[in-house]
């Protein structure tokens, strides 16, 4: 296989020397640095038609933890987020099995965490991710400046991996909130985590 890189206008071959993948199955990691924040970048993947059919690959970012089918979707793009212009990659082949318990090793979280939300500021949805290392109880709850609950947007059991959850601007009642500076809550068995978000209408 080969893997390629580009950033804007200027394409890179960050490696041409994969070696085959055995029958047990293969991992090779690399990384991609880029030269700004404008700089949009896309992996792309070819020569395929030399790996067996019956072979599975995947290409996982380390760093955001997803993965893509490379037999669907032979290119990955992205763009490089401040103080991230290092993005880290494995790319899996092999059994079934294999390439699917690779997956869930990469992509488990190593601890709880709580995301910044997207977009922020916004109006009037918003997107608040956070990471489980394990089956946890999890209650996720919007308060306003003054500590008063607005919107409990979560109260279940969840399961190990990235989550994401939508809040669109309302309380628990349905009614759209006003514009300000309000606080998001995330509680497990073994964190407890706030971060802040401005709502601009």
């Amino acid at each position: 296989a080969i893997v390629q890189g580009q950033a804007s206008s200027r394409p890179g071959r960050y490696s041409t020397d994969f070696k085959s993948a055995t029958s047990s199955g293969s991992k090779w990691y690399f990384t991609v640095t880029s030269g700004s924040l404008s700089d949009g970048v896309r992996i792309s993947i070819s020569n395929l038609e030399k790996i067996p059919f019956e072979t599975e690959m995947h290409l996982i970012d380390l760093d955001q933890q997803e993965h893509r089918n490379i037999r669907t979707t032979s290119e990955y793009l992205y763009v490089p987020t401040k103080g991230r212009l290092v993005r880290h990659f494995l790319l899996v082949a092999g059994p079934s099995s294999f390439v699917s318990e690779a997956i869930n090793r990469a992509t488990q979280p190593a601890i709880v965490s709580l995301s910044q939300n997207v977009p922020n500021p916004f109006n009037p949805t918003t997107l608040i991710s956070f990471d489980l290392p394990a089956t946890a109880p999890v209650t996720l709850t919007i308060y306003n400046i003054l500590g008063q609950e607005v919107r409990r947007l979560l109260d279940e059991v969840r399961a190990p991996g990235r989550h994401t959850v939508s809040w669109q601007g309302v309380n628990d009642s349905g009614r759209t909130v006003t514009s300000g500076l309000y606080i998001y809550q995330l509680r497990t068995e073994a964190a407890l985590l706030t971060r802040k978000m401005l709502l601009l209408r």
